[in-house]
């Protein structure tokens, strides 16, 4: 093959421009979470960047996750926080390493609980990989990848693809809060000047 790429090079160089591409347009999000959890070989995703301390979402991006559940999911953000054991553990958690849920957490923790119920057990996810993107004071971003009841265990090229990405999608995440701060910064600056007007 000469000095051609290896196969999966060549696809996580094409998902990390995927990655930036969706930075400039937003609209590519949901493709992009995608393509990503494709080549993961995970069985849905989810990419969540907040503003804080508003909450805002700035990106919200899903991928296999069908209806109702794609809606709902937010309803069950406090208690999914809870099962991490509460938002200063959470935010204590390493940035860009692939996280098991079941491997971070006691055995069952979730079972019992509204959000494994209502909103996990009914797809016949077992398990999920997080991905903590950022945590501070102004933004929480994070990409969650669930593992369907019909899957093989987790593999550790899983988690090595997972991580090779991961600093492009925190890169992204981070980006994409400058940039919503510069947009509602430039729209009361706006807004003051009509005023003036």
């Amino acid at each position: 093959r000469g000095h051609s790429l290896d196969t999966r090079v060549e696809t996580e160089l094409d998902l990390i421009g995927a990655i930036y591409d969706a930075v400039i347009d937003a609209a590519r999000w949901d493709e992009t979470v995608d393509r990503i959890r494709r080549y993961l070989g995970f069985h849905l995703s989810m990419l969540a960047v907040l503003g804080l301390p508003s909450g805002k979402m700035i990106v919200g991006a899903q991928s296999n996750v069908p209806y109702p559940f794609s809606e709902t999911i937010y309803t069950y953000a406090d208690e999914a926080m809870s099962l991490w054991g509460g938002v200063e553990r959470f935010s204590r958690l390493p940035v860009e390493e692939p996280i098991v849920h079941t491997e971070a957490n006691p055995s069952g923790s979730w079972i019992g609980s509204t959000f494994y119920e209502e909103w996990a057990k009914p797809q016949g996810l077992v398990d999920q990989v997080v991905l903590i993107l950022e945590s501070n004071s102004r933004l929480v971003a994070n990409i969650a990848f669930g593992v369907h009841q019909s899957m093989s265990p987790i593999r550790d090229e899983q988690i090595r693809s997972a991580r090779t990405l991961a600093p492009h999608l925190r890169r992204a995440a981070i980006i994409s809060g400058l940039l919503d701060g510069r947009k509602e910064a430039a729209e009361s600056f706006e807004s003051v000047m009509n005023a003036l007007g």
